[in-house]
């Protein structure tokens, strides 16, 4: 009786805590980038590297090269999670091109970061440093 009961609560905590632990997430994502769905980077575990590679082929470079310009044009528009996640799909394509990867961490740990710190309209001065010190730490990965 006490084995079930102690079974019981076990799997009663842990549907509690998962429930809690999505909440936790969708209010992450969206302070983070903005909205609560699923993240370029999420979709792209779930679909797998080798799968995304497969299907274009010889055409990473030419899709490389096509997210860096998109990139580029978020860059001019400061939109930073279009930048982050344009760059972080073209060094997935071509992960052995230096440049993607100097382009990334220039845009996230520099441009990004002051862009949080100075122009974000947060009026708070911890907040901005925080969402600063996110961006450095998202252009070292």
């Amino acid at each position: 009786m006490a084995a079930g009961l102690a079974c019981f609560l076990f799997l009663s905590w842990g549907g509690v805590k998962t429930f809690w632990e999505q909440a936790m997430t969708q209010a992450q994502r969206k302070a983070t980038y903005g909205f609560q769905g699923p993240t370029a980077v999420a979709i792209r575990e779930k679909v797998g590297q080798g799968l995304a590679l497969a299907a274009l082929g010889g055409f990473r470079g030419l899709a490389a090269n096509a997210l860096m310009l998109q990139a580029h044009g978020a860059w001019e528009e400061q939109q930073w999670v279009r930048v982050r996640t344009s760059l972080e799909l073209a060094t997935v394509l071509q992960p052995r091109v230096a440049v993607f990867w100097d382009t990334a961490s220039w845009h996230l740990a520099w441009n990004a970061a002051v862009a949080a710190e100075r122009f974000n309209g947060e009026s708070s001065e911890t907040k901005r440093r925080m969402e600063a010190r996110r961006w450095v730490e998202a252009g070292r990965d």
